[in-house]
């Protein structure tokens, strides 16, 4: 709702990212604006402690937040697939059309 908050602790050494879904927010100590659709990223700080994030609601809002630790690896993505190279990708897309990426039963 308007005006409410989430404080969300992380280890320090993470990087997140904050998804709008709907509405209007404030983030973080300097309170920057997104509006529903806006991605914000929040690079990690220094050290091994912790670290928060508030999200406080301008107008009522739902919002999903991401965390974990950065695996500094680079990065492809087309479609579905994310992968470290594009040649990965095309592997996987030709993995995919030939059926080799067929779900088990758990």
């Amino acid at each position: 709702q308007e005006g409410a908050a989430y404080v969300a602790t992380l280890p320090a050494s993470y990087r997140a990212f904050v998804y709008l879904l709907q509405g209007d927010a404030r983030l973080g100590a300097r309170r920057e604006a997104v509006t529903a659709g806006d991605v914000a990223w929040l690079d990690p700080g220094a050290g091994d402690g912790s670290d928060t994030v508030t999200i406080e609601a301008v107008k009522p809002m739902r919002a999903l937040l991401y965390a974990s630790p950065p695996i500094d690896e680079p990065v492809a993505a087309h479609g579905p697939f994310v992968m470290n190279t594009m040649r990965e990708v095309q592997q996987a897309f030709a993995d995919f059309h030939a059926g080799r990426l067929v779900q088990t039963p758990a």
